[in-house]
């Protein structure tokens, strides 16, 4: 897909340095620049390729860049700023607002209205709104502390899932932890409708009852994907904060007050328990004050489990969207997901 001709031309300030100059500055920001043709500077990427169209005149007062691709947002930015440099060349460090770009409308678009403007013509307005519809759904029921926890019988598993609990727990074992039980979310169960859940998780408590872990087993959303096995063990102070170790990855962010280290997928959980007793007592250490939370009792576990439930619901409220940057951790291409990230912001205001 071809867009239209973007035109940068410097309004208010001396014109622009030769021509060899702009391409150097162009070789600053995009090295791999094809220069072969200085008319014709060629800036290519994923998705996406330009040519800036350098006038061999004096004075030079503007260059014009033909974009073209569906993923051309990175493209646009690498172009603006190229731009932004070339005025810094002239006299000292300006504003983007020193640059003007001419487009055949009756008004100057903001660049969120010029993304979702081109993003339209590109057919894929669409799927853009389907996918902050339900990442934004998705982001929502995050915002709900969990359902009632109920027990499960693991025997009904898959031989081979049960055989990694049981490895798991003979491992944790090993570092002085105690089985307390298997157990699933009401929710889960009553919307599975009597068929097998597709995963649970079985909790553990340490022996001096300053460490709660958990297991999970989930089966794959989808045939071919491989299933997700997890290991975290976390510990509660007495002033709110909270220290997780998990092998985990984390796609959502964290409240500042849970500090959580994410270590690879294959670390075990020997070395997770003994990674998570070193941060412990670092943060003691340089912590006096601080107090690790006891638990007692299974019912102890759970409602520390609670307490960082309802912490990281209330970060999530608070934020009301997701980031782009956790949109790009769930595999969204960056470009896209600045689109659906803006999306979401006209959803949320569109429903006040």
């Amino acid at each position: 897909m071809s867009h239209p001709p973007m035109q940068f031309r410097l309004v208010g300030y001396p014109p622009l340095p030769a021509r060899e100059d702009i391409i150097r500055t162009v070789l600053q920001v995009d090295s791999s620049a094809g220069t072969s043709d200085p008319a014709w500077v060629r800036v290519n990427g994923p998705g996406f390729s330009v040519e800036i169209n350098i006038a061999d005149k004096t004075p030079l007062t503007e260059f014009a860049c033909h974009v073209r691709g569906e993923i051309w947002l990175s493209a646009s930015l690498r172009l603006c700023w190229i731009a932004c440099n070339c005025a810094r060349s002239i006299q000292g460090a300006h504003p983007a607002s020193s640059i003007r770009q001419p487009r055949p409308t009756a008004r100057r678009a903001g660049a969120d209205t010029v993304t979702k403007s081109w993003w339209a013509r590109s057919g894929q307005e669409a799927s853009v709104k389907a996918t902050a519809a339900k990442l934004l759904a998705n982001f929502e029921r995050l915002f709900v502390p969990a359902s009632e926890t109920i027990l499960v019988d693991a025997s009904l598993c898959d031989h081979a899932i049960q055989a990694w609990y049981d490895k798991v727990t003979r491992d944790l074992e090993v570092e002085g932890f105690q089985a307390l039980g298997d157990f699933t979310s009401a929710s889960t169960i009553a919307a599975r409708k009597g068929q097998r859940p597709p995963g649970f998780s079985r909790k553990f408590l340490s022996a001096d009852k300053k460490i709660r872990a958990t297991a999970i087993h989930m089966l794959a959303a989808k045939s071919g994907q491989p299933d997700t096995q997890i290991v975290g063990l976390n510990s509660e102070f007495n002033d709110g904060r909270f220290l997780r170790t998990t092998n985990a990855t984390e796609k959502w962010d964290t409240p500042d007050n849970l500090f959580v280290e994410n270590l690879p997928r294959e670390t075990s959980p020997t070395a997770l328990a003994g990674r998570h007793r070193a941060r412990l007592a670092s943060h003691i250490a340089s912590n006096p004050d601080a107090t690790v939370v006891v638990m007692q009792s299974l019912q102890d576990v759970f409602d520390s489990e609670s307490r960082s439930q309802l912490l990281t619901s209330a970060f999530r409220r608070r934020r009301g969207i997701p980031s782009i940057d956790e949109l790009v951790r769930f595999g969204i291409a960056r470009q896209l997901a600045q689109l659906v990230h803006q999306e979401m912001h006209e959803t949320k205001r569109s429903a006040l």
